[in-house]
């Protein structure tokens, strides 16, 4: 059996720029109703290095936040952020 290496970065550049956008997230200046973060920049890093694949880990940002994780702005997580301005923002 071959090593895909394709798929080997696919997922190996995924779980990197998830890590970012969640470090990127938590770097914010506190506005309201949106906060200002670095993960806007971490987002067009994603779309400049991964192109039509940018929607992978940027959609796992979004369901790991969904499902609890506190990886969005000031430490907060789960489907109620998705009902508000940052939820419209992320989406």
């Amino acid at each position: 059996m071959y090593w895909d290496e394709k798929r080997a970065q696919l997922i190996a550049f995924s779980a990197i720029f998830i890590a970012l956008s969640a470090v990127g997230a938590w770097i914010s200046i506190p506005i309201r109703p949106v906060p200002f973060t670095m993960l806007n920049q971490f987002v067009l890093l994603t779309a400049i290095v991964m192109k039509r694949y940018a929607v992978i880990p940027m959609g796992l940002y979004v369901l790991f936040g969904t499902l609890g994780l506190p990886i969005f702005a000031n430490f907060t997580a789960g489907p109620e952020i998705l009902r508000g301005p940052n939820g419209r923002f992320l989406i």
